[in-house]
């Protein structure tokens, strides 16, 4: 009262929800606008009635399910199986005890773009088979929902406390009852009319639609070819005042809302969850206890399976990791094509098998593929009941190698778009420093890889066909080495190879012959200066970045299959220096020079090459600067370092911080299986890791620490400096100055002279 006592009080009673659409001239409209980024968005906006205090009837919840469906009948699946849209999401946006904004996304293909106007009449047309849903089908809705709730709210993972208290402190804000705070299902209410008010105020007529694409920048040339289409201004005459956006507004015509009500389309509401499981009790642990993984050794050949049965987390929950190695990925060493279908043949999968385990998704189940250097990565997750993830896995074993997924040309055709927008839009979507870890990942790693830019020219090529892709497989898979498993969670030793054999079996062929471990490529500077200078992707963008990287060596240098004891010294003393370091980087180099928001430093390891880094992005200077600028931090901080070591209870403090960030336990049972499986992985199966460097890390001197400074950061004798730089828009000039013959290595040709040594592991 004291602080606010001089503000007078008007009593003005706030604004309340007066009607079911955005008030005049604002509905019933469609904005026209070019994008930064080559992509084609569509997003339906509905002003609807005051959702924020519905939180136990979950109304925005529930529609958002329905609406943001994938499974068979829903609005996303027509649309690709017409090859219209690759991605649909439906959320609230803004939600206040007044009005709450509703929002369809769509992401269209260019295909859907030419039909836009048929794409937003199936929205309309779903709206519409909600509001005539019968009351016992909205139960049936309201049962899974709940249902599936209420598992994942009795096996919700750990989080960080600082990601707990922000979740929580959201939702305390908009609820009232402190039995709500964390949302039990338990506490849900049904009301049937709470859903059909909300529709009701979800009209062809009524929304702010908002349509974005390149191909806008020239209205004449945009076709569309639904039987009624969108009104196209000539022009984009308006000009947004903040980014620089072009952008038309056109009302809602009585032809088009009569189009999209008249739409004929097949659509369903979801069918009851045949993925919910229910068996959800804990195996009872073994005897004696087993806290590391062990290998399960009567199994086929070109089968490795290893397995841990959980007792720290004790949740009805597992994870499988496999990696399918096959040695045709040699290929890829000289071709960005190969390792661009193997990319493709993943999106191609999981594109094909998105509506049969959508339902699976709404549970908890996941899974991913990706291409590694050696062939392709299989993970995944879910409740541990026997019927329902093996039916899961059969789904997706059977998805890997199957020849009418891989042949169906319109879900190729869309993953292929899909797959090519991903890599095209990366240059307007990621930070300028982000484009320094892609050099170094070609510079330090363990195998070459290509740029973005390289793998998108292959996927543009026009010789990418069904029959090119499903050669490919055939390829990848028929002449697989090895099928390497890690099942770790609420599963016995009979069922990890039983799981595991559900894979094999199905990618697997009779030819195989398992061949022999990969060799490991690293690549190895040797002392000097190295550099590497690029533009930003986006032209556009004013960014200027330098990473100042200083190569330490090989992460784990093998003596008798484990990491020596020397690699594990060198990792501690790099991050115990960063440990210290870190503070006053950003101190001296944001807060006080200002260069930029993004400045830090870091000790990372790139396919098992460790380095020390320090990066700087600034928006106002030049790149030239910012190097001088750092590598003067560099040489003062000698200073710094050696005046905090001359106290050795400062020293002995740091080491124990540095032990305690290395001996933290393990949040969920997944940070525990990617700890575990990063050491199957890498074939170094030394699960004691943490123990071990941390033993070594309390044998390290003060000495020790500042002579690894001055031999591996500022000594030009002896230290392996990298820097990358990423000019932005107009401030190269500045560069050619700095960096003289200067390295390219974008092209980088493993047999060629004059480029660092290749190790061999």
């Amino acid at each position: 009262e004291d602080i606010f006592s001089d503000i007078e009080n008007k009593k003005i009673s706030r604004p309340m929800f007066q009607n079911t659409s955005f008030p005049n001239p604002y509905n019933g409209k469609i904005v026209y606008y070019v994008p930064v980024a080559d992509t084609n968005s569509l997003s339906i906006v509905w002003q609807v009635n005051p959702l924020i205090n519905k939180y136990r009837e979950q109304v925005s919840n529930v529609l958002s399910r329905l609406f943001g469906d994938e499974g068979h009948g829903s609005i996303l699946h027509y649309l690709r199986e017409q090859n219209w849209a690759t991605s649909l999401s439906a959320d609230v946006e803004i939600n206040t005890d007044t009005h709450t904004l509703y929002v369809v996304d769509i992401t269209l293909t260019n295909s859907g773009l030419k039909h836009v106007s048929d794409v937003i009449a199936v929205v309309i047309q779903y709206a519409n088979l909600l509001k005539n849903t019968t009351s016992d089908q909205w139960q049936q809705i309201w049962n899974d929902f709940v249902s599936i709730a209420a598992i994942n709210f009795k096996h919700t993972p750990k989080s960080d406390a600082d990601s707990f208290v922000s979740s929580l402190s959201s939702t305390m804000r908009n609820t009232q009852d402190p039995a709500d705070f964390l949302s039990p299902p338990e506490r849900y209410v049904f009301d049937f009319s709470d859903f059909t008010e909300t529709l009701s105020c979800i009209s062809p007529s009524t929304p702010i639609i908002f349509l974005g694409s390149k191909n806008l920048s020239d209205t004449s040339n945009f076709n569309q070819d639904s039987s009624t289409l969108l009104p196209l201004p000539q022009i984009l005459s308006k000009t947004e005042p903040i980014y620089g956006t072009v952008y038309e507004e056109i009302s809602i015509s009585e032809d088009l809302t009569s189009y999209w009500n008249q739409f004929k389309v097949s659509l369903s509401i979801p069918p009851t969850n045949q993925f919910i499981p229910q068996n959800l009790d804990i195996l009872s642990p073994l005897q004696p206890t087993q806290d590391v993984p062990i290998r399960v050794d009567d199994v086929e050949d070109g089968m490795s399976v290893w397995w841990l049965q959980d007792t720290v987390f004790n949740e009805p929950t597992l994870n499988i990791y496999c990696d399918i190695n096959s040695p045709q990925t040699k290929y890829s060493l000289y071709d960005p094509q190969w390792s661009a279908l193997t990319s493709l043949y993943s999106t191609v999968v999981q594109t094909n098998l998105i509506s049969e385990l959508y339902p699976a998704s709404l549970v908890g189940y996941s899974y991913n593929i990706f291409r590694t250097a050696h062939g392709v990565r299989l993970t995944i997750s879910g409740y541990s009941d026997e019927t329902v993830i093996k039916t899961f896995i059969k789904i997706i074993s059977n998805g890997l190698h199957n020849e009418t997924i891989l042949k169906d040309e319109g879900m190729f055709s869309l993953a292929l778009e899909s797959l090519i927008n991903s890599y095209a839009n990366y240059n307007y979507t990621a930070l300028p420093y982000r484009y320094t870890y892609d050099y170094i990942q070609s510079l330090v790693m363990e195998r070459p890889s290509w740029h973005n830019w390289q793998i998108l020219h292959a996927l543009r090529n026009n010789s990418v066909t069904t029959d090119l892709l499903f050669n490919h497989v055939q390829t990848l898979l028929a002449d697989m080495s090895s099928l390497l498993c890690f099942v770790h969670g609420n599963a016995n030793r009979s069922q990890a190879v039983e799981y595991t054999k559900l894979i094999y079996e199905t990618i697997s062929s009779s030819s195989t012959d398992p061949k022999g471990q990969y060799y490991t490529k690293r690549l190895s500077l040797s002392p000097g200066n190295y550099s590497v200078i690029v533009p930003t992707l986006n032209p556009h963008d004013t960014n200027s970045v330098i990473n100042v990287l200083f190569q330490i060596g090989c992460e784990c240098e093998l003596e008798g299959k484990v990491c020596s004891s020397s690699s594990l010294k060198t990792a501690a003393l790099a991050s115990i220096l960063n440990l210290q370091m870190k503070q006053s980087c950003f101190d001296v180099l944001r807060t006080q020079q200002q260069l930029g928001y993004v400045a830090y430093c870091t000790h990372r390891v790139n396919e098992g090459i460790g380095s020390f880094q320090v990066l700087v992005q600034s928006g106002t200077q030049n790149a030239s600067l910012v190097l001088d600028r750092i590598n003067e931090f560099l040489s003062v901080y000698k200073n710094d370092l050696t005046t905090f070591l001359s106290n050795r209870s400062n020293f002995e403090n740091l080491k124990a911080v540095y032990r305690d960030i290395v001996l933290k336990k393990d949040i969920t049972l997944s940070d525990a299986t990617t700890r575990n499986w990063n050491q199957i992985s890498s074939g170094l199966q030394q699960f004691n890791y943490a123990q071990q460097i941390v033993s070594i890390a309390d044998s390290i001197t003060s000495d020790q620490l500042l002579q690894f400074y001055e031999s591996s950061i500022l000594n030009t004798t002896t230290s392996k400096k990298l820097v990358i730089a990423v000019y932005g828009f107009d401030k190269k000039s500045s560069l050619d100055v700095v960096f003289q013959n200067n390295i390219d290595f974008t092209h980088l040709d493993p047999h060629a002279t004059g480029y660092p040594q290749i190790l061999f592991n």
